[in-house]
């Protein structure tokens, strides 16, 4: 028994980790992961020793962008077809052939099982995880399926344990509508023995994930006007309305069609306003958020940020300078967010 139980461990020591999102973002985990030295390599223990602590890994990355964006599938109450489109990712992962087309028909062709995976993506874990795992204990396969939401909620109150103020999700429309985070935010503070309610603000973030991922619904670099098909924030989307009282604030970037507008021939005013770069999907979506705590009277300053989707780390810099930039905006000569921000805003990747 302990030759056979050595051989499997050896065996299982060859087999690579899977990563899957809907498309690009999951990447932002996996840099995470190849670049991670927080354990001693040989103990096993806490601690940096200056060895990559995957070094001898390898990955099996699934961007399931035939499916994308995931964050928009509660919207339009599609949330079974969503975990559909999940655990057929997760088979795939976990099988040990997948379906490949060779000389105009499909055949089946070989790939190595997984022996762990990690949903690189906010959405799917707040609506799938649980049925994931359901289906690897179903066919008895001993692979560890881990999710980002349980990541970020402790690394936000690692923060507020030393700084308290208002946490905000920052995440996909689907995965806010989930409510996974400040579900799962209330639950492990409960468990950590904080004693103060939480203060917690969401923001749905339509529109950055797939612009940055260059979805033609919400982004396309060869525009140059407004076109039928998009699906973002303007002047008409009832859900995501642009509020032209709130355009100083936005400071949105007009350069080389970053912003669209309608024009009226006869007064050239702007009918309709598109957005047309992920940088000014932040600002819509940050400016919003503010506003939101405004309207509503926090009291207390928001000092956390939880980038509830992976594909958001890389706006990491326009999210900071938006920030600092709010901070600092004026209305009618009074600074009009400042009480509502803390002059750090710690950003949880």
């Amino acid at each position: 028994f302990g030759a056979a139980d050595a051989q499997q461990k050896a065996n299982k020591k060859q087999l690579p980790i899977g990563i899957f999102d809907s498309g690009t973002g999951g990447l932002t985990v996996m840099e995470a992961i190849l670049g991670l030295d927080a354990f001693n390599n040989s103990t096993g223990q806490p601690g940096a020793d200056g060895k990559l602590d995957f070094e001898n890994e390898f990955y099996q990355y699934l961007a399931d962008q035939a499916n994308m964006p995931y964050g928009n599938y509660a919207a339009a109450n599609k949330t079974a077809l969503l975990k559909e489109h999940v655990l057929k990712n997760l088979q795939f992962l976990l099988n040990k052939t997948f379906d490949k087309e060779q000389k105009n028909k499909w055949g089946k062709a070989d790939k190595p099982a997984v022996k762990m995976v990690v949903v690189a993506c906010n959405t799917a874990t707040a609506y799938v995880l649980n049925d994931m795992r359901k289906l690897v204990k179903q066919q008895n396969k001993n692979v560890p399926v881990i999710g980002v939401i349980d990541a970020g909620t402790k690394a936000a109150l690692a923060y507020q344990q030393k700084n308290k103020g208002t946490i905000a999700v920052f995440a996909t429309a689907g995965t806010v509508a989930s409510n996974g985070y400040p579900r799962t935010l209330k639950e492990m503070a409960k468990q950590l023995g904080f004693t103060d309610s939480l203060s917690i603000v969401s923001q749905g973030g339509l529109g950055l994930a797939e612009s940055i991922d260059r979805d033609f619904d919400y982004y396309s670099d060869t525009i140059t006007k407004t076109r039928n098909g998009y699906r973002g924030p303007s002047f008409k989307n009832k859900n995501y309305n642009i509020d032209t009282a709130l355009m100083d604030a936005y400071h949105f970037s007009r350069y080389n069609n970053q912003l669209l507008c309608e024009y009226d021939p006869q007064t050239n005013n702007c009918l309709d306003m598109q957005l047309n770069d992920p940088g000014n999907y932040v600002r819509y979506h940050l400016v919003s958020l503010v506003e939101k705590m405004f309207q509503q009277q926090y009291s207390i300053p928001l000092n956390t940020i939880i980038l509830g989707c992976t594909h958001y780390p890389y706006m990491k810099d326009t999210i900071s300078k938006v920030l600092a930039e709010l901070y600092n905006y004026q209305k009618d000569g009074q600074y009009r967010y400042r009480h509502l921000l803390a002059d750090h805003i710690e950003l949880i990747d």
